[in-house]
């Protein structure tokens, strides 16, 4: 069993960081716990997929004394707290529900990158942006956006640059260099590679440098392929979240290239806590 990780249980994805003989390591379930936010609880499918999730997990960590944090999906459900329960009492371990400060906060002491930067965290259901002096909190996110995207007559950049409009004046006020810490980027790069979700190793990216041109070959890739080609690099159920995160970064950004970072809340909470 492995006692030393943590857990980052995300609206779209769940991450765990974990050291296992002497070395740093990761894993991750996507979950997209924010398509079953109805009504402002996580509905019962939901509660039915995380269940599921951790018994998977316990089988090889010891989650009685886990370190484990929600960000956005827990902080607006009003069932939480009965969810938070149900884990504990089924599990053994207490679920920390982060404020978004703190959510920005520890994805800042993760990524381990030294300096001054501008770090953007793209969740799905609330974006950070921050540098060592100022943040920019904003409530939206991958799957809450695309739940939206659905509803509207327009083509995705168009709703992309109608969402980020009121907020352009001050992203584009932070400062180069911009550090990813999500995994868009990772996913530009492995397309340029040739690697599929199941061969990819994220920390093989750690550093990497993403140029804007390799983050418009992932939207023209997820544009034109059939499903079975877009989850050969994306994995099942997250095309779409993919998507949505190339263009955030597309309109937010208007610059020629990236730094990525494969760390994150997950290391920030696990070194930091």
């Amino acid at each position: 069993m492995i006692k030393n990780f943590s857990i980052d249980l995300g609206s779209n994805t769940l991450k765990v960081a974990y050291i296992d003989d002497g070395k740093l390591k990761n894993l991750e379930e996507v979950l997209n716990l924010g398509l079953y936010y109805e009504n402002e609880n996580i509905i019962e499918k939901g509660i039915e997929i995380l269940l599921k999730t951790f018994s998977k997990l316990a089988l090889k960590f010891d989650l009685k004394n886990a370190k484990v944090v929600a960000t956005a999906i827990f902080r607006k459900s009003k069932n939480a707290n009965e969810i938070i329960k149900i884990l504990e009492n089924k599990f053994g371990f207490r679920l920390r529900i982060l404020s978004q400060d703190d959510e920005a906060k520890f994805t800042r002491l993760g990524v381990g990158i030294n300096g001054d930067f501008t770090l953007v965290d793209v969740g799905g259901y609330s974006t950070e942006i921050s540098s060592n002096n100022k943040k920019l909190l904003l409530d939206i996110g991958l799957l809450s956006f695309y739940k939206f995207y659905k509803l509207q007559n327009k083509d995705i950049r168009a709703y992309t640059e109608d969402v980020f409009k009121p907020y352009l004046k001050q992203i584009q006020e932070f400062k180069k260099p911009i550090v990813l810490a999500s995994k868009t980027g990772i996913f530009a790069k492995s397309l340029i590679d040739n690697i599929g979700y199941f061969d990819l190793d994220d920390l093989s990216y750690h550093n990497a440098i993403l140029y804007k041109y390799e983050l418009m070959n992932l939207i023209n890739f997820l544009e034109n392929n059939n499903l079975e080609k877009r989850e050969w690099l994306v994995g099942k159920n997250r095309d779409f979240a993919v998507l949505c995160g190339a263009y955030f970064l597309d309109v937010m950004f208007d610059c020629d290239e990236f730094i990525i970072s494969a760390y994150g809340l997950k290391e920030g909470i696990l070194f930091y806590t």
